[in-house]
């Protein structure tokens, strides 16, 4: 199809890949705002929810399109008539005489006066001290396979982070002669150990979609995250309340509706008693490119990303996700999940820690010594194994030659960005940085998805959603 902007410039009318639910306008010459502000979306009868699952900020009502041409104001328009007239038509008012005839008035007919109000000048008001724009407060949640990550953004107050092992155990009845308490999450009457404190008694972490659907293993999560979130003496009800939360999903796992709203349910259930905010569900990958897209109030960092193609590989414990947002608009082609996380080589060097030092070494433990290259644990103390490297080369080379597959050098992105705990694994990234030299690993790596989720949940109190 062919149309033609406000100046008559010919341009196209473009169908996007999912024919004919999403329709995209674009003009010659136009900024891309101008494009995404005219994108409609109706693949699903909630407002703002894309067929893949993944959630995404309405937008609002614009102009109908070639509506620029009605936009001049009718004081101009009626202006150049005026000063075209012949200066003999007498109730025509001369340029050089409307500002002096018509602010007294005196002298005129009725004609000329009502010209004279037609050719006033629109006065703006006189400007006035800027205040400090306010935004809701965000939390980005992501519940992963290894670690749970929150991050709290908000007006006038520091950065909220929190890390810790995604383990759920239930609490053992302790003795009375103990020293302290062991801190417990009470879920359906349940009490129940999280992170460091579940490893006392050996939890392997959940890897499955399963343990979406288990109503108690995520609630269990974020109630422990309320809890330590407390000892930052933030308040948690108000926070909760108010804030925009984000959460996500692995790159293909997004497309699932009922999964989308599973976890959004399961997140609620976790905050009551307190009535979680508004709730987004998005791709993981996305939340990456969101944090290096978007700064903590939510704005777009570098003018440049509203055209660039920008690719993320994302290396979790469970899955390794890549996506791939376009001019701000995320390719639904691109979100890809691959079973290809670093649970296998950490689970093949924790049987090998295992047998020889004849003690089950903890799953975490073994997390943390291939990324300084050195088993702490009890009274271990020394540097792994050689060839420990070698699963982890395996597994990222594999990864590598999966990407070299879908993208080829990956010349075609204008930034490839990598994320994920699996990055800090220095035998698991290198085949990936050797195959796409031009790839960067973003800063704070294990949390900029959390990060990425809590600067969209910005990003939408500024748009008004929410």
């Amino acid at each position: 199809f062919r149309v033609e902007d406000a100046h008559h410039r010919p341009s196209q009318m473009q169908l996007s890949p999912q024919t004919p639910t999403t329709l995209v306008w674009s003009w010659a010459n136009h900024s891309p705002d101008d494009r995404a502000s005219h994108q409609t979306e109706a693949n699903d009868e909630r407002p703002g929810v894309r067929g893949d699952g993944i959630e995404e900020p309405q937008q609002q009502t614009t102009a109908q399109p070639g509506s620029e041409k009605c936009t001049a104001p009718m004081t101009t328009l009626m202006a150049k008539r005026l000063t075209k007239a012949p200066s003999s038509t007498p109730d025509i008012l001369d340029p050089p005489d409307v500002s002096a005839k018509c602010s007294t008035g005196a002298g005129l007919s009725p004609l000329q006066k009502d010209l004279c109000m037609i050719t006033a000048p629109i006065v703006s008001p006189a400007p006035q001290a800027a205040t400090p724009t306010t935004h809701k407060p965000a939390i980005g949640w992501n519940i992963g396979h290894g670690h749970t990550k929150v991050v709290v953004l908000q007006d006038a107050a520091p950065q909220q982070e929190l890390v810790f092992p995604s383990l759920v155990a239930r609490a053992q009845q302790q003795s009375q002669a103990d020293l302290v308490r062991v801190p417990t999450v009470k879920v359906n009457g349940l009490h129940y150990w999280v992170g460091e404190d579940a490893q006392r008694v050996g939890i392997p972490p959940e890897l499955t979609q399963s343990r979406i659907h288990d109503e108690v293993y995520i609630p269990v999560l974020v109630k422990a995250a309320m809890m330590r979130l407390a000892a930052f003496d933030i308040p948690i009800s108000e926070l909760l309340r108010d804030a925009k939360c984000v959460s996500g999903l692995p790159g293909t796992w997004s497309r699932n509706k009922e999964l989308c709203k599973t976890l959004a349910d399961r997140l609620r259930a976790g905050a009551n008693p307190v009535a979680l905010g508004s709730v987004r569900i998005i791709a993981e990958p996305v939340g990456a490119v969101y944090s290096a897209m978007l700064d903590d109030q939510g704005t777009i960092v570098d003018p440049r990303y509203r055209t660039a193609k920008v690719a993320v590989v994302d290396f979790g414990v469970g899955t390794v996700d890549t996506a791939v947002v376009d001019a701000l608009v995320t390719d639904p082609t691109s979100l890809t999940t691959y079973q290809l996380g670093t649970v296998g080589p950490l689970t093949e060097l924790q049987q090998t820690l295992s047998a020889r030092f004849e003690v089950d070494v903890p799953w975490h433990a073994v997390e943390q010594a291939v990324q300084t290259g050195q088993l702490q644990w009890g009274a271990i103390d020394e540097p792994l194994p050689d060839g420990w490297d070698v699963p982890f080369r395996a597994t990222g080379q594999t990864v590598a030659n999966r990407l070299e597959q879908a993208w080829k050098k990956g010349l075609h992105f204008n930034e490839l960005v990598l994320a994920g705990g699996g990055v800090n694994i220095p035998p698991l990234l290198e085949p990936v940085l050797a195959k796409f030299r031009h790839a960067r690993v973003l800063p704070k790596a294990q949390l900029a998805i959390a990060y990425g989720y809590a600067r969209y949940g910005r990003f939408l109190a500024q748009q008004g959603h929410g």
